[in-house]
């Protein structure tokens, strides 16, 4: 949850030891951010930073996600049905 009276939101992304820094927006839903393109397969740590009107910083526990596009397919079987 952020307050209300937060300022400045950004989202830290770390993926295979590079970290990016997104500047978040504040919508009728809630604050939202937009990686700059398609995410490759992997793990994804991110974390928040809050800045409220008096200039005080909070910080999120992180959080990892993983991205996986790839379609498991385990077995095919073909079936002769004349």
């Amino acid at each position: 949850h952020i307050d209300d009276d937060a300022v400045r939101v950004t989202v830290s992304v770390e993926h295979g030891g590079v970290t990016t820094t997104f500047d978040a927006t504040k919508g009728t839903g809630g604050w939202s951010f937009t990686p700059t393109g398609a995410w490759a397969d992997g793990d994804y740590t991110l974390s928040v930073s809050v800045e409220d009107k008096a200039g005080n910083t909070s910080h999120s526990a992180s959080l990892t996600v993983t991205v996986d596009t790839q379609i498991a397919i385990n077995n095919i079987e073909l079936v002769n049905d004349s």
